[in-house]
């Protein structure tokens, strides 16, 4: 796989996980309103992904991984590039 097809599925996968980790923060908003805190989960927030802070967070955190493999692919065929011209 190329770098940039690397870079590409990188992005996607921290687009995707800062999603859910968003739908999770819109649950805790709708439970902790202004007026008082709503014990349980407030109604219409029980689907899974409203659950899912900690799925986002490994897909977020391996995408960012991700890009520092392809920065360090990078990095390694500048490298060989420069020592290889005379």
């Amino acid at each position: 796989m190329g770098r940039i097809a690397l870079l590409w599925v990188a992005l996607f996968m921290e687009a995707l996980g800062t999603i859910f980790v968003w739908l999770d923060t819109v649950r805790l908003n709708a439970r902790n309103p202004p007026a008082g805190i709503t014990l349980g989960d407030p109604p219409g927030y029980s689907s899974w992904y409203f659950h899912s802070a900690l799925f986002g967070f490994a897909i977020l955190f391996l995408g960012i991984l991700i890009t520092g493999l392809a920065l360090l692919l990078e990095h390694m065929e500048i490298s060989r590039r420069s020592h290889r011209a005379p």
